[in-house]
């Protein structure tokens, strides 16, 4: 294990990274399991383009609804699209106008979903196959919920005869 930490921490080795990463999600060779610092190591990782940790990352973000999450980074390509959006226009105090990026207010399921798909989608896009099949599984969930949700948002049972 300290070989892992030193080889991570001292020169950013990305399979190292990914390597803690895995210890913490599984508990061995720690104290007790700890998805937040698996996170922290797969998402270090993955910054790297270690495919393994983009995938794992996506997989933990999407699965694990407990996890209490810091800011995670978007993978970079997504990173410099969010950047590039437009600003709105304010005007400051004193009639200047000002720049402020523009506000989105989404829960912190919605945001961890929309990370863990943007990390899989770049595993997927480099060409790792876990992040593919993974991917592919998250999207047909996600369909799955979404048409259940629309089957509870739809007409009632009105319209069926009660056969009592």
């Amino acid at each position: 294990m300290s070989w892992y930490r030193k080889a991570a921490d001292d020169h950013h080795l990305s399979h190292a990274q990914c390597a803690l990463g895995w210890r913490y999600a599984r508990g061995e060779g720690v104290a007790a399991v700890d998805l937040g610092q698996a996170a922290h190591w797969f998402e270090l990782a993955a910054l790297q383009g270690h495919c393994e940790a983009m995938s794992a990352l996506g997989c933990l973000l999407l699965s694990a609804t407990d996890l209490k999450l810091r800011e995670i980074a978007l993978p970079p390509p997504l990173q410099q699209q969010q950047q590039q959006q437009p600003s709105s226009k304010t005007e400051a105090s004193d009639g200047s106008p000002t720049s402020t990026p523009p506000l989105t207010k989404v829960d912190a399921s919605s945001a961890r979903t929309s990370c863990g798909l943007a990390w899989l989608e770049r595993g997927a896009a480099l060409g790792d196959e876990s992040s593919s099949v993974a991917l592919q599984r998250a999207r047909a969930s996600l369909a799955s919920l979404d048409l259940l949700e629309k089957m509870a948002r739809g007409p009632h049972r009105e319209h069926i005869p009660d056969n009592r």
